[in-house]
């Protein structure tokens, strides 16, 4: 078994840190570890508990037994007696911005969020304390070190719904125009409406690398397959998050929007935005807009 680095803190009654490396991850090891560390008398033993924090930073009691499936790298154990309070939780500055950042916006009987691409400490914190149901990948395969696998198999494991819908970054899809596996992505919207209008309370957050381009132009499909105007669509970008909603403004991705629409359902796309995308001078300033710019 390899060698995990374990951080000790002592509040018997002061507190000491420790950092060690520990062979065997199990109850009695560390609380071997605990007394040879901390000099503490055999008797004293009886009278302690060992405490670790979750994802979310809640702490918990560690059971008697094999500790390998809750005890990582950096992991804290701490020492205290039996008959003091648990330890406050513990989140980290990243982990609370992700938590507080999510704005959920009605989505048919469910909620839906826009955000950057998470990890998997993110995803069981936000289903922890959020209500997180599901997650709409937007990344392409390999792309962020193939961070969609590892949310597909977060979300697996979590207990929760995902959908991979790989998209090209919005410069490609303005340049090239949409390719038959782009459309297909954003048809996905189509399984997810169905999931939102089952009245479960379904909150899912929207996602590709940065949370912006890909992640406004698949919620606006969404909402608008779901029934919102396109005003409504715009609005609720713009409350589920401020930078997606300022891009999706700045490069006019708007009527694209509803050009991927109509394609999808012919008949629902917004006429007057359908011909604004079909003017030349549109498509060759949101194409000059995105230019030399990083595709998110």
């Amino acid at each position: 078994m390899p060698k995990l680095r374990v951080e000790f803190e002592l509040d018997l009654p002061k507190r000491t840190d420790k950092t060690v490396q520990i062979v065997e991850a199990s109850y009695p090891a560390l609380l071997n570890v605990a007394k040879n560390k901390f000099k503490l008398k055999t008797k004293d033993l009886a009278n302690i508990a060992l405490y670790a924090f979750d994802n979310v930073g809640d702490p918990f009691i560690l059971p008697h037994g094999d500790l390998t499936a809750l005890l990582r790298n950096g992991s804290t154990v701490m020492v205290m007696e039996n008959n003091v309070q648990p330890p406050a939780p513990r989140i980290s500055k990243t982990l609370q911005s992700a938590l507080q950042e999510l704005e959920w916006v009605p989505a048919g009987a469910g909620q839906i969020a826009a955000r950057g691409c998470p990890n998997p400490a993110d995803l069981a914190a936000l289903q922890q304390v959020r209500g997180l149901s599901g997650v709409i990948t937007l990344l392409r395969e390999g792309e962020k070190n193939c961070a969609a696998e590892r949310i597909g198999t977060t979300c697996g494991s979590l207990d929760m719904r995902s959908w991979h819908a790989p998209l090209n970054g919005i410069g490609s899809i303005l340049r090239n125009k949409l390719s038959p596996s782009d459309l297909a992505s954003f048809d996905t919207t189509s399984q997810v409406r169905h999931t939102l209008l089952q009245g479960n309370g379904n909150r899912f957050i929207v996602h590709c690398s940065a949370g912006l381009h890909r992640t406004s132009m698949y919620i606006y499909v969404l909402l608008r397959r779901l029934g919102d105007s396109p005003d409504a669509a715009v609005q609720k970008i713009q409350a589920t998050r401020k930078e997606t909603h300022a891009e999706f403004v700045r490069l006019c991705l708007q009527p694209l929007a509803e050009q991927i629409l109509e394609q999808l359902e012919p008949g629902l796309g917004d006429p007057n935005l359908l011909q604004v995308a079909s003017t030349e001078n549109w498509s060759n300033l949101a194409t000059q807009v995105v230019e030399d710019e990083e595709e998110d």
